[in-house]
């Protein structure tokens, strides 16, 4: 099986890193529970690698045409599982304000809607690619949970980013309902 995993992740590094980023939250939030400020700056660096990542795997599979169905599933899922978890985790070691904790909820929410929208989509075959507002709300929850990780006086510049994050989502569900709807 070792063999296997190493043969499909040398012949597809983007799927590989794709696999890297679902799994690392496993490492991560065991970290959000230990104290010193040095655990805090180790998962947030591995949290930075993970979401690194996201960009780093779809640069990689377009450039070498190593596109895969598995890659294209996996990618949304690992994205969100690494954000989510690592936010369930801070939330878990009491990490989280209220307005945090109230984003995390609201985000939570929009995730999982759209996560069923998207598959009610594809067993319609309607394909719903990423939209440049998808990758916004992204972008902002990956720097939110970078400062909330870190916390302290990071902490409410954390909960602004992902209270902001929350518009791209939102909107990008709400386009993407439209579009199933008249489809």
């Amino acid at each position: 099986m070792i063999q296997n995993l190493r043969a499909l992740l040398g012949e597809n590094l983007p799927l590989g890193l794709t696999l890297l980023r679902l799994a690392s939250p496993f490492i991560i939030c065991p970290l959000l529970f230990l104290d010193g400020a040095g655990w805090a700056w180790l998962a947030a660096i591995l949290f930075t690698a993970s979401a690194l990542t996201d960009w780093l795997d779809g640069v990689l599979a377009r450039r070498s045409g190593s596109t895969t169905y598995w890659g294209q599933v996996l990618d949304p899922i690992a994205d969100k599982i690494l954000v989510l978890l690592t936010l369930l985790g801070l939330a878990a070691a009491q990490s989280l304000g209220p307005w945090a904790l109230t984003f995390t909820f609201l985000l939570f929410f929009r995730e999982l809607t759209y996560a069923a929208l998207r598959q009610g989509l594809a067993d319609q075959h309607i394909e719903m690619p990423v939209s440049a507002l998808s990758k916004g709300k992204s972008f902002l929850t990956y720097v939110a949970c970078g400062f909330l990780i870190l916390g302290g006086s990071l902490q409410p510049l954390g909960s602004l980013v992902l209270g902001l994050a929350l518009i791209p989502a939102y909107v990008s569900a709400t386009l993407s309902l439209r579009k199933a709807l008249t489809s």
